[in-house]
């Protein structure tokens, strides 16, 4: 047999979660993700670009090059990047992901089977006609006779 897995490090567990966070904000539009993973920095970045009409002189002082507009996409990017981070850690509790998984199951049952929120399987299956003690009837009977 092999060798059991082991349980990742806590940098291991920290670089699974930077990865996690990168693909979810590869896969969600920038705009939309800016909206949903919002923190403070963004906010506050939003409300000094629309604090209203600069003018030409201010326009020309306030340009900015090339090096700083990519560092600050990269504090940005970090920034959505901690905002993924904080809600996966909604995921980092045993119990929560337990209950969500027996959570996703029930859902599962109740939509293929909806009878299943007003009775219980033994009431349906005998309302059915199924005998679900018939088969121990049958195998005592054989154990009998031997």
């Amino acid at each position: 047999m092999a060798a059991a897995r082991e349980a990742p490090t806590l940098e291991e567990q920290l670089l699974i979660k930077r990865r996690a966070a990168v693909s979810i904000l590869d896969v969600v539009p920038e705009s939309v993700a800016r909206r949903i993973f919002a923190t403070v920095a963004n906010d506050q970045a939003r409300s000094s670009s629309a604090e209203g009409p600069l003018e030409a002189s201010q326009l020309n002082k306030g340009k900015k090059d090339k090096i700083e507009r990519r560092s600050e996409k990269v504090v940005e990017n970090e920034s959505l990047i901690q905002g993924v981070e904080n809600i996966l850690n909604v995921f980092d509790d045993s119990y929560m992901n337990k209950h969500l998984m027996f959570s996703i199951v029930e859902l599962l049952f109740i939509r293929l089977v909806p009878e299943l929120i007003e009775k219980t399987p033994e009431e349906l299956l005998e309302e059915r006609g199924v005998d679900i003690l018939g088969w121990q009837h049958w195998s005592d009977g054989v154990a009998g006779a031997e």
